[in-house]
């Protein structure tokens, strides 16, 4: 009986036993859902070590007792097996193992336990490092995608010559206003409808539309208008819209005549509207920086990136005005315009030129391996075009009787109007440029002297020059010379003047006379803003190739420029030009202060070797050209470092590397006989 009660004492203690430890043993990261903590596990171990203490103890109590007793009755006893010895050791035994499986599984339960706080903790740190991560992704991100934004920002900064739409507008506003009657009639061409067509077929039946026609036939006016009317369509269509305005030297302070002009503009304007296709340039501009852009390989440069771009660009329309025009690298344009025909059927060129560039049979040249592109080169001749001309002229005679462009607006009748068109349409002989030197004219007239005066123009735009320079011989000798020395210097010039530079450069100082000059060379140069600048590239080759024409003044050749400009210089160059009183570099660009002691003279410190280099390709070698030689070497020992702090400052001084060797060889050649060898 007392040992059946025992052993249900012991299994129900074995019972709690195990309800105590289940928790931990089935215990998972959500320490909420245990229902008794740990210690309550060590709450029922400690029983279980008494027990083992209190029968081994026991044990002992009774061994020892055995050994005091009467050793008779002990054998009696243990005949009986009374004292049960094996048993007594079996029940420590089991008391020993269940205690040390118990404590094992205690500490099971206790490394669970603690492997799950870990787990926990663990869990939470992950978490808060995943956050963390997260916003440090963010904030990298923000980061990647600033500087990623910053460098294409930089690299279009870099790249960019000049933002063709400004362009435009300044040529329309030195001009004038863009008149849509005047260039409607393309609208209805069918070259233009062909070109500007990408629907019919796969390639397109236009890929390019060569517009040519000679000097002052208003092939700009006509690729404004166009650009006006393709601009005005890409709100509805998806091609972009790329162009460039070639423009010679004389036209634009800041000359645009090279073909790595074109291709960056180009290229620029391509970038603006399609910005994933800067990636095809960034691995080279991380490499290079600008100098890809301003290095002697930039046209190679350029080209390879037109290659990988136009492979992946949407339909893009390329527009090149003026191609004539273009004084370097003239082939690589072709070349271009060759290989992305060759590349993608996405792309269209609109070329305006004049006829002796030969732009179709050059392409037709390049793409004789592709038979099925030369078809879709289209050729539209602008003096063959009954409309152009006559629509222009029609716009010319209604501004004589419009008051704000007309000095007798009401001294004209219609008759008189009707006999002055007549006359203007028979001899410009579809040459726009004429019709407008011409109107310039007799805006500043009444309308019956209009009539008498009209006729007297002769017709082709050379003769007209011609008329212009005889009605100059008529001024009085002092303004003849002073508008003389004015086309002298404007004809040689390598870019626009301001009114500043070109007042150093006339051997006269006096603004009101400058202005007035320019004013009555109106036929050949215009004032813009304060800027000289040639009217057309007509004027500037008549000029050059009729120089016997302006002589008499005080300036007559590229000698004068440079005695000038060294005159102008010398007052001016000193160290610390802009007294900044401060030594070492200073970042780029340098804002010059109110007065700029430079501005007069920026166009000398930059030009003068090249004019001097002209000059000796001008004047037969002898005591005048040594004489100069010796003027120059003697500047240059005295105002040399001052010089190339002007150049500088000026964010020229790139230039003053050729300069110097153009400088190096001159004086020797030119310096050297005349001093003798030694």
């Amino acid at each position: 009986m007392n040992s059946n009660l025992a052993g249900v004492v012991h299994v129900a203690s074995r019972m709690d036993w195990y309800c105590a430890i289940i928790g931990h043993l089935f215990r998972t990261s959500n320490t909420d859902a245990v229902d008794m903590s740990i210690e309550s596990v060590v709450e029922k171990l400690k029983p279980k070590v008494f027990e083992l203490y209190k029968a081994i103890l026991l044990y002992q109590m009774r061994a020892v007792h055995s050994y005091y007793r009467n050793q008779g009755w002990n054998f009696f006893l243990q005949a009986w097996n009374f004292d049960d010895w094996d048993g007594a050791l079996a029940n420590i035994d089991n008391l020993e193992k269940t205690l040390v499986n118990d404590w094992g599984t205690y500490d099971r339960a206790r490394a669970a336990s603690v492997r799950s706080e870990h787990l926990d903790i663990t869990k939470k740190i992950e978490d808060h490092v995943a956050d963390i991560r997260q916003t440090l992704k963010g904030h990298f991100d923000q980061q990647n995608k600033r500087y990623r934004d910053k460098e294409v920002n930089r690299l279009l900064s870099d790249l960019c010559v000049v933002n063709p739409q400004d362009d435009v507008k300044r040529i329309e506003n030195e001009k004038e206003d863009l008149v849509e009657d005047c260039y409607k009639w393309i609208l209805e061409d069918d070259n233009y409808k062909a070109f500007t067509n990408w629907a019919d077929s796969d390639p397109p039946k236009c890929r390019l539309l060569w517009i040519q026609g000679d000097a002052g036939t208003g092939k700009s006016m006509l690729m404004m208008g166009i650009i006006r009317a393709i601009s005005a369509r890409l709100a509805v269509v998806t091609p972009s819209l790329s162009y460039f305005f070639f423009q010679s030297q004389g036209k634009t302070k800041k000359t645009l005549d090279k073909a790595t002009d074109a291709l960056r503009s180009l290229l620029w304007m391509l970038l603006t509207q399609q910005p994933d296709l800067v990636s095809h340039l960034q691995e080279d501009y991380r490499i290079s920086k600008d100098a890809i852009f301003k290095d002697e390989n930039a046209a190679v440069a350029m080209i390879r990136a037109f290659d990988k771009i136009l492979k992946e660009a949407s339909p893009v329309y390329f527009v090149l005005d003026a191609l004539d025009e273009c004084d370097h690298d003239f082939q690589r344009i072709i070349e271009l315009i060759a290989t992305s025909l060759r590349i993608s059927s996405k792309i269209k060129w609109l070329v305006s030129s004049r006829p002796e560039v030969g732009l179709i049979m050059g392409l037709q040249r390049l793409l004789k391996n592709k038979p099925t592109i030369p078809p879709y080169l289209l050729q539209l001749d602008i003096e063959k075009q009954e409309g152009h001309a006559r629509d222009y002229i029609q716009y010319k005679l209604q501004a004589l009787t419009t008051p704000e462009i007309s000095s007798w607006p009401d001294s004209y009748d219609e008759k008189m109007v009707q006999k002055i068109g007549e006359v203007v349409t028979e001899r410009a002989k579809g040459n726009l440029l004429w019709v407008s030197l011409v109107f310039n004219d007799l805006f500043t007239m009444q309308g019956s002297h209009a009539v008498k005066s009209v006729e007297k123009y002769p017709a082709g735009l050379p003769e007209l020059y011609d008329h212009k320079i005889s009605n100059l011989e008529n001024e009085k000798a002092e303004d003849l010379g002073r508008c003389k020395d004015v086309l002298a210097i404007m004809s040689r010039a390598h870019r626009a003047l301001s009114d500043l530079e070109l007042s150093q450069l006339v051997p006269w100082r006096d603004e009101a006379e400058l202005y007035r000059t320019v004013t009555k060379c109106s036929s050949f140069i215009t004032l813009s803003n304060k800027t000289v600048l040639m009217n057309h590239t007509s004027a500037k080759d008549y000029l050059i190739s009729n120089r016997s024409k302006i002589k008499g003044g005080t300036v007559q050749s590229h000698e004068d420029i440079v005695r000038a400009s060294i005159q102008a210089m010398k007052p001016v160059l000193k160290r610390d030009i802009y007294d900044f009183n401060e030594y070492g570099s200073r970042p780029y660009p340098i804002t010059p202060p109110v007065s700029d002691r430079l501005a007069p003279i920026a166009y000398s410190c930059i030009f003068w070797p090249s004019h001097f280099s002209s000059a000796d390709d001008e004047n037969p070698k002898g005591l005048s050209e040594q004489t100069l030689a010796n003027q120059v070497l003697e500047f240059l020992k005295g105002e040399f470092l001052y010089w190339l702090e002007g150049l500088s400052l000026l964010g020229e001084v790139h230039t003053s590397i050729g300069s110097i060797r153009m400088l190096m060889r001159i004086t020797q050649v030119c310096v050297l006989p005349f001093y003798g060898t030694n």
